[in-house]
């Protein structure tokens, strides 16, 4: 398993590849990409969760309060 300090390791490292890659063309804007980010990371989590609680919940039910959540964050 790996700890928090490597997994900001391995973004940090992705970044800083993608940017040498020259993905970002105008630049980096650390805070649309950490956003970005969040949305990637938040989105991977809510299939795992989504995946876990269908067994005892109605996944439309589930995807519902998901929407409701998200649409007022």
């Amino acid at each position: 398993m790996l700890t928090a300090g490597e997994i900001m390791q391995l973004v940090q490292s992705l970044i800083w590849l993608l940017a040498g890659v020259g993905v970002f063309i105008v630049g980096m804007n650390f805070m649309g990409d950490a956003f970005v980010l969040f949305s990637a990371i938040a989105s991977a989590a809510s299939s795992v969760l989504m995946k876990k609680y269908s067994n005892y919940e109605d996944p439309v039910v589930i995807s519902g309060y998901q929407f409701i959540l998200g649409g007022a964050a």
